[in-house]
């Protein structure tokens, strides 16, 4: 008579077990997998704000190195696809108070200029989704004249001073 033991290995896994370790490994992988998306979406985020404080800069720069007097402009920046910007000049004229003692109000014009910059978005229906503001006040005095006015003046022109300079007789 035969007998059939039970045959029965002592190493291995079931079926059974390496289903539960598979569903336990996807439940635990899943919220790793969003996390390394959000992280993923930030850095590029971050990447466009600090590109476009860049850009915002540089092209305050550009009015800031020359006497650039047009109100309004604007463009893209061919360097860096996805850019857009937008500059505004304004004038406005101040008036302070004399110092305790003083005669006469201070008068002075401010020149503000602001410089936005701000992504392009893929779908044209949606915001910007990054946008820097550069803000310049500048000083100029009441007989300052834009550069390219200086010619127009009677007596301005190549021959006229610069200002600052006094005209030789």
């Amino acid at each position: 008579m035969f007998r059939f033991a039970a045959v029965r290995r002592a190493s291995g896994f079931t079926l059974l077990e390496v289903m539960l370790c598979v569903a336990v490994f996807a439940i635990a992988l899943t919220p790793m997998i969003q996390i390394c998306q959000n992280s993923l979406r930030e850095a590029g985020a971050a990447r466009n704000l600090l590109v476009a404080a860049f850009l915002a800069r540089e092209k305050m720069g550009e009015y800031e190195s020359f006497d650039a007097r047009e109100e309004r402009a604007s463009g893209d920046f061919p360097d860096e696809a996805g850019f857009q910007w937008t500059k505004e000049t304004s004038l406005e004229h101040q008036s302070l108070d004399p110092p305790q003692g003083g005669q006469g109000e201070l008068q002075f014009d401010v020149e503000k200029t602001v410089v936005t910059v701000t992504d392009v978005p893929a779908d044209p229906q949606q915001p910007p989704s990054v946008k820097v503001v550069v803000v310049s006040y500048r000083l100029r005095k009441e007989d300052e004249q834009p550069k390219e006015d200086k010619a127009a003046q009677p007596g301005g022109g190549a021959g006229a001073p610069e200002s600052g300079q006094t005209p030789k007789k």
